[in-house]
């Protein structure tokens, strides 16, 4: 929605960066600084709909009064060879302030520690390590302008992004071994491939009103997924018109509203609206997800208060109510001899839910050191259009996805305490959570085999009560001035309390140690240099649910280094990093390519340039 991108995050980051990818949304293309995770009564204002919170993009950061800056960035990544620019320039003229910004990207196939994979019970070969026609290209831009007073601020911006991409014909119809021979040229998008375009326009605006405060966010998004490759291979017969397998088409309209009110220096409370309405069509001669309309409204109230100077108590309400309008559909059935037969996809389905939600959380500061935080509430999460009506060969995770118009609404209760020690060179963060779901919707992979072309295990959505629990501790150490170690660990554990198995797609538990050392400056040419070495260390999965692949563990080194240029007035920042340092042959438990017996990316050297410049305040 509008630029706060709401992500349901089950426990870890890494979902929510799945969760992005399957709804073509990156969320590593954002500025880690406008990311942040929000837990407990918090996640009311956001419509939290999972496990542990929400993820929010926050708005983008205004410039400061009469200053005008910018950077030039450059990318290159080996392993698929990709070349990347960003350009941004920003500034604010007595209160008139503007963001510009155009990137792209050119990335050619990329490499894999494999010789073969494994698509329908066939394997077939990978040539020369390299999944062929998986290069690509992006091309976006973003602009803003607007107003910031005494009274707030008030923007709109206008974005665009544009990929056209190939997809491994390997795992795309019905697999063909000439089609992955090696063509000569890596950096070529033949088909099957997909095109997406998504036009953002969005008005942030926050005016105060005494000693408090108006949030209004209103957006207009369009997207379009174009999917096109050649029906015969595709298995379609007879064969139709025109290329284009799979068109979705989605418009989406949002509106958040917040009132900020101050009851007292030690209190405030807020009054939060939410609407969303989205309309999709489709097109193409393969078929996924329906026609549909879909509203969501969303009121909610949350209040703060500081009782004494070591405690403080969060708590809230919020009502939702959401609507699914999804059109029938018919396609012509070429099985038999009567050309005016047809089969139904999926059913007409028009379904209202209601839910009401609340949270209560404290936070204890028994010193300037220590911290205790404990967040206790309920959420709900109505089924989407695509879970509902869903029923066709979805080739970006290569599998035929089943939807059920028969789900209900999600109902969880959760719990979750974070105990942070921060001293001087010392850090320790520890957040455990557990949270009971009733109906709690999910993917679960089946027996059957899909009578598509090239279709694969079907995959349906499906509800039961399930348990999750789990943790994340963060240990902080400064042996010395320059020398900082960092240890991550994660866990996440659940249980299908229907089928007495564990639910599908469970992470398993992950360490992530990095060592990282700042060199001292060097003749005030060389500053802020480092050099970090780690290591991420992921444990087998084998509580796997039926029908499920375990997977195994594995073991990856990555090294960086970076240093600033500073020649005369003009800085340089130049960042090296080497992921998968090894090489190693992994699964990433969470990836869809593991269903095809495929490793994840080899070796990969980035290399980031950073040029900034600024223009003195007394020139402008």
């Amino acid at each position: 929605s509008f630029n706060r991108v709401i992500v349901a995050d089950r426990g870890i980051k890494q979902e929510g960066q799945q969760w992005g990818a399957d709804h073509g949304l990156e969320i590593d293309q954002f500025d880690p600084e406008q990311v942040e995770i929000i837990k407990g009564p918090a996640s009311l204002q956001y419509g939290s709909d999972g496990l542990g919170g929400v993820i929010v993009i926050n708005q983008p950061y205004l410039a400061e009064t009469n200053s005008f800056d910018g950077e030039i960035i450059g990318i290159y990544k080996s392993n698929n060879r990709l070349i990347g620019t960003s350009g941004m320039v920003r500034g604010n003229w007595n209160g008139s302030v503007y963001q510009f910004r155009v990137s792209t990207q050119d990335y050619g196939d990329y490499h894999v520690p494999a010789d073969n994979f494994t698509y329908n019970g066939y394997i077939l070969p990978i040539y020369n390590q390299t999944l062929i026609n998986t290069a690509g290209k992006e091309r976006d831009f973003s602009g803003m302008i607007g107003l910031k007073k005494d009274w707030g601020f008030s923007t709109v911006t206008v974005s665009n992004y544009n990929q056209k991409a190939g997809l491994f014909p390997g795992a795309t119809g019905v697999p063909r071994e000439y089609q992955l021979e090696d063509d000569g040229n890596y950096r070529d998008i033949n088909y099957p491939r997909q095109i997406i375009n998504h036009l953002k326009v969005i008005s942030n605006s926050n005016i105060l009103i005494g000693n408090n405060w108006l949030e209004m966010n209103l957006g207009f998004q369009h997207n379009v997924r174009n999917e096109e490759g050649l029906s015969h291979v595709h298995g379609y017969a007879p064969t139709p018109d025109g290329n284009l397998a799979l068109g979705l088409d989605l418009y989406t309209l949002t509106a958040n509203i917040r009132y900020n009110q101050v009851i007292h220096d030690y209190a405030k409370r807020i009054f939060g609206l939410q609407y969303q309405f989205q309309d999709n069509d489709y097109a193409g001669f393969e078929f996924l997800l329906p026609a549909f309309t879909a509203n969501m409204l969303g009121l909610f109230i949350h209040e703060q208060h500081d009782l004494g100077e070591t405690l403080s108590f969060n708590g809230g309400l919020r009502f939702d109510y959401g609507d699914r309008n999804i059109i029938e559909h018919y396609e012509p059935d070429f099985s038999t001899e009567n050309t005016s037969d047809s089969t139904m996809r999926n059913p007409g389905i028009n379904k209202k839910f209601y839910s009401v939600s609340g949270a209560i959380g404290l936070s204890y500061y028994p010193s300037h050191y220590l911290n205790l935080k404990l967040n206790l509430g309920s959420s709900f999460r109505m089924p989407t259009a695509a879970e509902l009506s869903m029923n066709g060969v979805h080739h970006g995770t290569f599998r035929h996805e089943r939807g059920n118009p028969d789900l209900s609404s999600e109902r969880g209760w959760q719990a979750d305490i974070n105990f942070n020690y921060h001293r001087h060179d010392f850090l320790v963060s520890l957040s455990p959570f557990f949270n009971y779901y009733q109906d709690y919707i999910y993917h679960r992979p089946t027996v059957e085999s899909s009578d598509l072309p090239g279709g694969g295990q079907i995959f349906q959505y499906t509800q039961n009560d399930a348990i999750y629990t789990g943790g994340e501790l963060v240990v902080d150490y400064h042996f010395m001035k320059n020398l900082h170690m960092e240890v991550n660990m994660e866990y996440v554990w659940n249980f299908n309390l229907d089928s007495r198995l564990p639910l599908p797609f469970t992470p398993p538990f992950s360490t992530l140690a990095e060592i990282e050392y700042t060199v001292p400056a060097i003749t005030g040419i060389l500053k802020e240099s480092y050099f970090q070495i780690g290591g991420r260390y992921t444990a087998p999965q084998r509580r796997v649910d039926r029908n499920e692949n375990e997977t195994d563990g594995y073991f990856l080194v990555f090294l960086g280094a970076g240093t600033e240029i500073a020649i005369k007035r003009q800085k340089i920042r130049c960042i090296l990093s080497v992921q998968n340092l090894l090489n190693t042959s992994y699964m990433n438990h969470l990836s869809r390519y593991r269903w095809l017996n495929l490793p994840e990316q080899g070796r990969n050297i980035n290399i980031s340039i950073i040029f900034p410049f600024q223009v003195d305040k007394k020139s402008i």
